[in-house]
């Protein structure tokens, strides 16, 4: 058994305030493909607190938060929030800052009021993607991660031990059963709790790994919020926390809550209760006549963002994109080119990215204006768009050169108000062709006489020369300088 020591000195002081902010769990080694970028530390508050003269020290330069933690909150502070998005399915308030750095091999983590030391963590080791969490006043190596939930705290000597060990896939019979359970109305704009149960009617005391599938979609089979793969270790049952921040709508929507078992650690005998599904009513605020204007002639649809906002019906969509290349090589760089538009009447700002990937592991190198880097966001753009206006926005990547040919998905990823749009389309990689060496001989030809019938014929119509073999290309550009122009880039 391997022994992790973490030490704990907490140092709190006679104000109630103080005494209710604690660092509850950390992770200092990460599996990404950003060298640590997503590692983070959670931090929650046992009352509403502002975070102002709140810092964390990693032994580089301290961290200063803002603004305020709710009562039984949580927050992240983490280098690079695009990444730790891509691998933690979480809505969890995240503070982005580059400063922050721990030490897989061993570190310290402060967390000050001011000048006055609230609290210190000294760890001498790590494990990587699993992290360290508070439970009973103590820090104990976590076999499930939970960054903006509460800690799983399984038994001590059970966190502690290998993670290898705590997995036993048997081929003997089960009965998963899977359930969800929620509250029936959920308030548009406000985060909510849901949670998944699987439960094990034929339990033989084994621990098992199951996967389950989860994602919300509307009445008409429509995802509103992406699928996402969580694996849990179970015995006779396990109850999963998942939460979901409903959009701001006017009136009253239906949802579908939906989630099924993928893997299987047994022989399941039982298939029929391996998807389960619940409904729910998203209700929307209600809205001010005087300052949410009428919809006008010819608009027929609102959307709350937070006030209705007539849209016609031939609106376009807000983000699209309007051009990229389906087949490329694997060494050639390409353009995507992403028209975005801002449908609201007050100024909005974007963050947004491209990648070519395939599962969790990114197959695209990103621009950055100075260098290529293999990372989820390393062509990231920022933009601000006026009201009722649009842009056009181009980001570049180039394909890694150990990618196998074959049929790849490319995503768009854009960040607005602390919300995620995603695009995404297919894209074919092929090998990359040596061109090859062509010579041209010169060649005469005899040209006869016309035969006496085609003699007198006079040639009508338009001729038409070929084409360059880069027409295309040609084309393409044109249009690009057309939409540069027409949106003033």
């Amino acid at each position: 058994m391997r022994v992790y020591l973490v030490f704990v000195i907490s140092l709190f002081l006679t104000a109630y305030s103080v005494q209710a902010i604690t660092i509850n769990e950390f992770m200092p080694d990460p599996d990404d493909n950003c060298r640590d970028c997503s590692e983070w530390i959670e931090i929650t508050s046992y009352v509403n607190l502002s975070l102002e003269n709140i810092t964390v020290d990693t032994g580089e330069n301290p961290i200063t938060l803002n603004g305020s933690i709710g009562k039984d909150e949580f927050i992240i502070i983490t280098k690079n929030s695009s990444a730790f998005a891509e691998i933690w399915d979480s809505e969890v308030r995240v503070f982005e800052n580059n400063r922050m750095s721990l030490r897989n091999s061993g570190d310290n983590i402060s967390l000050y009021n001011g000048s006055s030391l609230l609290q210190k963590i000294v760890y001498n080791s790590s494990e990587t993607n699993r992290s360290y969490g508070l439970c009973n006043s103590t820090f104990i190596l976590q076999n499930i991660s939970t960054p903006g939930l509460p800690n799983t705290c399984l038994p001590k000597d059970t966190n502690e031990t290998n993670e290898t060990n705590q997995t036993n896939v048997t081929n003997g019979t089960c009965d998963l059963s899977l359930s969800i359970a929620s509250d029936l109305i959920f308030n548009s704009g406000e985060r909510q709790n849901y949670h998944l149960s699987v439960e094990d009617r034929e339990c033989d005391q084994e621990v098992k790994e199951v996967s389950i599938e989860y994602w919300i979609e509307d009445l008409f089979g429509r995802m509103v919020r992406s699928n996402y793969t969580t694996t849990q270790n179970m015995t006779c049952n396990k109850n999963i926390s998942r939460q979901w921040t409903p959009k701001e709508i006017g009136g009253s929507e239906a949802y579908y809550i939906v989630a099924e078992i993928r893997e299987f650690p047994c022989n399941d005998s039982d298939h029929s209760n391996d998807l389960a599904e619940k409904l729910i009513v998203v209700k929307g605020g209600e809205t001010d006549p005087e300052q949410c204007p009428p919809c006008e002639n010819g608009e027929t649809t609102c959307s709350c963002a937070p006030c209705p906002k007539c849209t016609s019906e031939d609106e376009e969509e807000e983000f699209e994109i309007i051009y990229f290349p389906y087949e490329i090589s694997k060494d050639e760089e390409i353009e995507i080119y992403v028209r975005m538009s801002n449908i609201l009447d007050y100024q909005r700002d974007y963050t947004l990215y491209s990648y070519i990937y395939e599962g969790k592991k990114p197959l695209s190198l990103g621009f950055d204006g100075s260098e290529w880097l293999n990372t989820w966001d390393a062509n990231r753009r920022n933009a601000s768009i006026p009201g009722n206006s649009s842009a056009l926005v181009t980001l570049s990547n180039r394909i890694a050169e150990d990618t196998e040919p074959g049929e790849y998905k490319l995503r768009v990823r854009i960040w607005c108000e602390n919300k995620k749009h995603d695009i995404t389309r297919e894209i074919f990689i092929k090998e990359s062709l040596e061109p090859e060496n062509q010579t041209m001989e010169n060649e005469t030809s005899d040209v006869s006489e016309p035969e006496n019938e085609t003699a007198g014929m006079v040639t009508t119509g338009r001729i038409i020369s070929k084409r360059d073999e880069n027409w295309f290309s040609a084309f393409i550009e044109n249009v690009m300088n057309f939409f540069k122009n027409l949106f003033n880039l």
